[in-house]
Formats: structure tokens, C-alpha cells, sequence
């Protein structure tokens, strides 16, 4: 990326970057289960590995205990790796892959020859389930039908002749191929689960679409290049530019533009918290999360990862 649009990236967080004590665990356990993923060639592997996900999950989770961190930055590799490996599948095989991650989900067993990606979700629902709810539970697993209709709605990316979506189908389908309903859900562990009506409540759905509005804006914009070259259509840089017939840097600008918008609301939330009663020090805890969650993958994507 140019290096004068990176002055662009305003902080989510304007305080002090911080990462959770205990990266070096994570970052050790990470690579372990890198190891595990014997479906991988050891060249994946090492790009997996340089892509520092354990990292990721120490930044955007800086204060989180490690019985909880250890689970989700087991289920943040599982899912950039899912999302790498099955995404260029056929419709109808990928169909079947995601019919029985959701049946894992909610309690199934992997059969004895499954492949590692179905024993590795049962481990990581098994290590949720303690440090959850039964009601958190069916809604991470909601959460997960709603990122695989994304994966079986995309029907542009993996092609010799590429097309893209409009901007507006585009907008569609990657909110939920983003998952960031997921990354949401996973928010609560750190300071307490929402409440259902809490949940429903405009504030808060408002406040989770627009984190993964900009989850994907800033994934889109360090990923552009790298989605080019390997024929990959959800990417917002790349619609604009065709769509609109304008150059690369141009339809960078746009994206910008765009993100700016909703960074701005964003922010503006901090000062418009409702009335939540004895719920309030629960919203503003998820509100902050919310912007740390974001600076953290900012930070990952300027200085940690090599994904891109």
C-alpha cells in the first residue's frame, strides 16, 4: 500500500497499544496447532505461521484471562485457515463441509476419519462450552451459518475470467463472509455475555454492524493486492475499480472515503450511550472491546502479519 494513504488509519483506540501478557503462550500453542493441521504442505504451514494469529488474538484481547484467551485464538486460526482452504470449493462439496461444522456446533462428534478441521471445531466448542452459555452458544452458532451463507452466496471469486458483485451485492455478502458476528460474539467472554434483549437492542446491533463494516474495510484495503492475484472478488478496491472504471489508487481513496464515514459513527457512539440501568458499565466494557478489538487488527495488519 502507499505509504502517505497509511497516515490514513486514524486510531479506533487513542490510547496506549497494548497486548495481553500472555502472548509468548499463545503464540507457542498457536504453532503447535499449526502442527496439527497435517492436511496442510509445510509451505502452508509456514505462511500460516508468519501470519502471526496468535499475535492478533493477544491485541485485540489484551485483557483477557488466559483460560479464555486460549480458545479463541484456537478458533481464530481454525477460521482464517477454514476460510483459506474450503472458500475456493465447489458449491455443492462446500455445502456439505459447512452442514457439518454447524452440526459440531451444536453438539455432533467427528467420526474417526474425519478431516482435522472437524475434530479441531469439536475441541474448540468443547473449550467455549465452560466459559459460555448454553443461549451464547446457539447464537456463536448462528453466527457461523451467517459467515457460511456468505461462503455459498460468493460466487464470483475462484474464476479464470473474474466478474464482481455490485457494490451493493458486494456489501451483502461480505458482511457476512467478514464474520464479524462471530468475532462480536466472542467479544462478550471478555467482560460478560449480553442479554438477549440487550442484543436486540438498535444501539447494539448498529454498533456490531459497523465493526464489521470497518473489519472489512481495513481487511480490504491490506488485502487488495493479494486478492487480485489469486482471482478473489470480495474486495471493495477491486468492485470500485471495475465498476466505476477508475485506477487502483482512486478506488483506495473511495474505500477511504467510505470507511471514513462510518469510523466517524463509530466514535460518536461513545458519547451516545442510552440508558441500559444496571446494564451500563456492561455496554460501555463492550463498546470499548469493540474500538480495542479494532485497533488491534489495525495494528496486526501494519506491523505483525505477513498474510498480506
Amino acid at each position: 500500500m502507499n505509504q502517505t494513504l497509511l497516515t490514513k488509519f486514524s486510531p479506533y483506540y487513542p490510547r496506549e497499544n497494548r497486548i495481553n501478557p500472555h502472548v509468548k503462550i499463545l503464540d507457542t500453542s498457536t504453532n503447535a496447532w499449526i502442527k496439527g493441521y497435517h492436511c496442510l504442505s509445510e509451505q502452508v504451514k509456514q505462511k500460516v505461521k508468519n501470519a502471526n494469529y496468535g499475535i492478533l488474538t493477544a491485541q485485540i484481547f489484551p485483557d483477557t484471562a488466559c483460560n479464555i484467551l486460549l480458545p479463541i485464538a484456537r478458533w481464530m486460526l481454525w477460521a482464517f485457515v477454514y476460510d483459506d482452504l474450503y472458500g475456493p470449493f465447489p458449491k455443492d462439496e462446500l455445502d456439505l463441509v459447512c452442514k457439518k461444522c454447524l452440526s459440531i456446533l451444536q453438539g455432533s462428534r467427528p467420526l474417526k476419519g474425519d478431516n482435522v478441521f472437524f475434530r479441531e471445531l469439536a475441541d474448540i466448542r468443547d473449550e467455549l462450552t465452560p466459559i459460555s452459555t448454553p443461549e451464547w452458544m446457539e447464537r456463536f452458532t448462528a453466527s457461523h451459518r451467517h459467515y457460511f451463507e456468505g461462503l455459498m452466496l460468493d460466487e464470483f471469486s475462484y474464476k479464470q475470467d473474474i466478474s464482481y458483485p455490485s457494490s451493493e451485492q458486494y456489501l451483502f455478502i461480505r458482511e457476512r463472509l467478514i464474520g464479524g458476528n462471530m468475532v462480536c460474539d466472542l467479544l462478550e467472554l471478555v467482560d460478560g455475555i449480553l442479554p438477549l434483549e440487550l442484543l436486540l437492542h438498535p444501539y447494539i446491533q448498529r454498533l456490531r454492524q459497523l465493526a464489521g463494516r470497518l473489519m472489512i474495510y481495513d481487511n480490504d484495503l491490506f488485502s487488495y493486492k493479494k486478492e487480485l492475484q489469486e482471482k478473489e472478488a470480495m474486495n471493495l478496491v477491486l468492485i470500485l475499480a471495475s465498476e466505476r472504471k477508475i485506477s487502483m489508487d482512486q478506488a483506495i481513496q473511495e474505500v477511504f472515503e467510505i470507511r471514513r464515514s462510518d469510523f466517524d459513527e463509530l466514535l460518536s457512539y461513545e458519547e451516545a450511550i442510552p440508558e441500559f440501568g444496571s446494564y451500563n458499565n456492561l455496554v460501555r466494557n463492550y463498546l470499548r472491546n469493540v474500538l480495542i478489538l479494532l485497533q488491534g487488527q489495525l495494528e496486526w495488519y501494519l506491523h505483525q502479519s505477513l498474510r498480506y
